[in-house]
């Protein structure tokens, strides 16, 4: 077929497309497959659909649909591409046999695709066999075959299978291609936004770099200015498809049966709790019963482990879908809100955004975003915490406290080794707070933990100005 060129409509996908291209030209004699998944809407079926167009391949989308349903759609799209009468195929073996000698009929190399793959599959669990038997290495469609074929689909656990240990399939595919959602900067420049790489970064932490999202969203902010508005509009939004694209992330895996389970688990780990036993502990389950979610999720690549770098052997799990955690943070928590009567409190001015706002600057930093080189992350400077928190609505309740508050506590010099790791007699210091100072009467009252205290509120820190103060050790 000789070189196929990227299509000018294709954004980025270079390395993909090239891998589709190379094994849509292979010139060696004999019917050859290939597996290519990823996620919904990252532009599998876009990139098929294109390289057949180049190619004058053939496609047919499989269907949630009856086996016989199904096998009645391929019988009359066959016939249609191969210029048949309409006969229809009574089994997929008849089918398969007569796809993979299209090329044959046809007198060329023809690459086929059979988008989709997952739904056939669970109507018809004997498919995989089927092509295995078809394409046995001693057969005439593995010896002198001329079709390409490609089954497509967005079921990890179904399309991962394919080629599995002990599956039918497993050493018969030349091509397994997993098509990802865009990095960063990827994303930013299918999103317009390389020229605004605050705002770039900004959209990213919340939707990450599926393709689709950018017409799910119908447009995209402005300006920074116009990005609060903005997420309100497209992602809080129970009218758009982006308000319960968290939820539906979930539903394309069939062996994900226990949704509220693994929801939970992503919700724990998306607030923070990123050790096995800390999720176990947001659960309330034993570790043990948190092997198999977490193991599925990982597969799905809707987590990812890595390794705690201060502890060997304790890894840690991150959500890899940014979408994800706006979903759990914010929509989920807040949903009955977003949908109903109260909705206009959540999503009004800037002080009621403020209830997600809250979360903006999380998101972006949380695990699992792929940050912008280190040139392009924005970097603002701020006089006093007061300006800090009105521009950024965090650390709203925060106090800046420094040494000086406590009677005789000196300030070590980070830098000083020796001085950090130093041992200290405790009547050397005095953790007592200076009356008037920043800490005095600016903490919480909590029942049965602050109570007892002398001001119009509790102190901060572990002593109560004019309390008797604790003694720790042998009493005399």
């Amino acid at each position: 077929m000789g070189h196929l060129a990227k299509p000018s409509e294709l954004h980025d996908r270079v390395e993909e497309w090239q891998s589709l291209a190379e094994f849509a030209s292979d010139t060696d004699p004999g019917t050859v497959l290939g597996i290519v998944y990823g996620r919904r809407r990252q532009g599998k079926t876009l990139l098929l659909e294109l390289l057949t167009e180049l190619t004058g391949g053939f496609v047919f989308t499989g269907l949630q649909q009856a086996n016989t349903q199904n096998l009645a759609d391929f019988s009359a799209a066959y016939a249609g591409f191969a210029g048949l009468p309409v006969e229809a195929f009574t089994n997929w073996a008849e089918a398969v046999d007569a796809l993979l000698t299209v090329g044959d009929r046809l007198g060329r190399p023809v690459p086929v695709v059979l988008d989709e793959f997952p739904y056939l599959v669970e109507q018809s669990p004997e498919l995989p066999s089927v092509l295995q038997r078809a394409l046995s290495p001693r057969g005439q469609a593995r010896r002198s075959g001329n079709t390409l074929l490609f089954l497509c689909g967005s079921a990890f656990t179904v399309m991962r299978g394919l080629l599995a240990g002990s599956a039918p399939l497993r050493g018969r595919a030349k091509l397994e291609l997993l098509i990802q959602p865009f990095d960063y900067r990827g994303a930013a420049a299918f999103w317009g936004l390389l020229s605004d790489p605050e705002l770039a970064f900004q959209v990213h932490a919340l939707v990450g770099g599926t393709p689709a999202y950018l017409d799910m969203c119908v447009d995209r902010p402005d300006s920074v200015a116009d990005f609060d508005d903005w997420v309100i509009r497209r992602l809080l939004n129970p009218a758009s498809p982006m308000f319960r694209e968290g939820n539906a992330l979930l539903s394309e895996e069939p062996e994900l049966g226990d949704a509220s389970l693994y929801h939970a688990v992503l919700a724990a780990i998306c607030a923070g709790a990123h050790k096995r036993s800390d999720i176990a502990r947001a659960l309330g389950r034993p570790d043990s019963a948190l092997s198999h979610p977490l193991d599925m999720l990982e597969r799905v690549q809707l987590i990812r482990k890595v390794d705690d770098a201060l502890r060997s052997r304790r890894p840690l799990y991150q959500v890899t879908e940014p979408l994800l955690r706006l979903h759990h943070l914010i929509i989920r928590p807040f949903e009955a809100r977003l949908v109903g009567r109260g909705r206009a409190q959540v999503t009004g001015p800037a002080r009621a955004w403020g209830v997600a706002q809250d979360y903006r600057d999380l998101l972006a930093a949380a695990d699992g975003v792929q940050t912008p080189p280190d040139k392009y992350l924005l970097q603002r400077r701020y006089s006093t915490l007061a300006e800090y928190s009105a521009d950024t609505h965090q650390d709203t309740h925060s106090v800046l406290l420094d040494y000086d508050i406590f009677m005789h506590v000196p300030m070590l010099d980070a830098k000083d080794v020796h001085a950090i790791q130093k041992l200290y007699k405790a009547e050397d210091l005095d953790f007592r707070l200076k009356p008037g100072s920043a800490a005095v009467d600016r903490g919480v009252v909590i029942p049965n933990v602050t109570d007892n205290y002398s001001g119009s509120a509790p102190d901060l820190g572990a002593l109560e100005i004019g309390a008797a103060v604790p003694h720790y050790g042998p009493r005399p």
